[in-house]
């Protein structure tokens, strides 16, 4: 990754690597909505993180805790694509890196320090795809067409 990326993308111009993503991001129709696409994906996890779900929100955060986070690894994003997901991600995440269980290196975005008080178990890709994925596939599309 050659261009100039600002923010929390800095690192990831600096050391490129691909994106683990474990929630909202794991599905298809999100990611062809936000990016107009769906990138190269790799079933992934992470070793001593879980996806909890948050109070009031229908998308996890990724937390330390015992068990494995399981995922997928995006691993041909271009600059404007990271600045897309970068955008779309709220400002309590933090852009980590870390080490996935087969030894590659990534990004992700995690939360290791949300108040446990916002968390509400385990978060459930099953019951996000049945309950709110619909929904949330045309919510994505209205914030990427931007303002009326």
């Amino acid at each position: 990754m050659t261009a100039r990326l600002p923010g929390r993308l800095a690192a990831v111009a600096a050391r490129p690597a691909p994106l683990f993503v474990y929630g909202t991001l794991r599905f298809a129709a999100v990611l062809q909505a936000l990016l107009g696409r769906v990138p190269t994906a790799a079933a992934s996890a992470a070793e001593g993180w879980r996806a909890a779900a948050l109070r009031g929100r229908c998308y996890p955060v990724l937390v330390p805790g015992s068990g494995r986070a399981d995922g997928l690894l995006l691993t041909d994003l271009a600059p404007n694509e990271w600045r897309v997901i970068d955008e779309f991600e709220d400002d309590f995440y933090d852009l980590t890196a870390l080490t996935l269980t087969e030894g590659q290196q990534a990004y992700c975005y995690a939360c290791p320090h949300v108040p446990w008080q916002e968390l509400d178990g385990d978060w459930d890709a099953e019951s996000f795809a049945r309950r709110a994925l619909p929904g949330f596939v045309a919510e994505c599309r209205q914030w990427r067409a931007g303002p009326c």
